[in-house]
């Protein structure tokens, strides 16, 4: 179980700046709390993890369940109608995928405009960060890596999901490679 750093009941103010934020675009800064309607105050933005297509994503703790989430905060830019139906398909898609070499998606909520998914924090770093800082891979660390990206592309296939964004900066290692 993942250690937190010191957690507060988080007060209305607290929970009522996280969806400004969200709403205006401007980055959830810690400690903001995100809530959830049907449970209220639910997660505890730790810090900035990046940036992708569809938003930012933060390193949070879940409050309830006691243990470290990313949460990827949906562009407040992206048409809530049919696309945001898509995203929403998808997900309930991938949850199906059940591989230790693919991200667990967790829940797809929404608070007003906000509109975030809950999925498993991985602690480590994308490809592209370790390429990046190691500029080569010795060819058995190389080929793991690619065989465990082969292994969770097949459960996916296997569900019917097809990956539409691979590259490196979605491929995630932990430290355990």
């Amino acid at each position: 179980m993942a250690r937190s750093p010191d957690i507060t009941a988080p007060d209305e103010q607290t929970t009522q700046n996280a969806l400004v934020h969200a709403q205006t675009g401007v980055a959830l800064t810690p400690p903001i709390v995100v809530a959830r309607p049907d449970f209220g105050p639910r997660y505890r933005v730790i810090g900035t993890l990046g940036k992708g297509g569809m938003g930012e994503i933060y390193r949070a703790y879940d409050l309830e369940l006691h243990g470290d989430v990313a949460l990827k905060v949906v562009r407040s830019d992206i048409d809530h109608g049919m696309a945001f139906e898509r995203f929403r398909r998808e997900i309930a898609l991938a949850r199906k995928i059940t591989s230790p070499n693919v991200l667990r998606v967790y829940d797809l909520a929404e608070h007003g405009a906000l509109r975030f998914l809950s999925m498993e924090y991985v602690d480590g770093c994308d490809l592209a960060a370790l390429l990046e800082r190691e500029t080569r891979l010795p060819v058995e660390r190389a080929l793991a890596i690619f065989r465990q990206i082969c292994i969770g592309l097949v459960a996916a296939h296997e569900c019917g999901v097809v990956h539409r964004d691979l590259k490196p900066q979605n491929v995630l290692i932990d430290r355990d490679d």
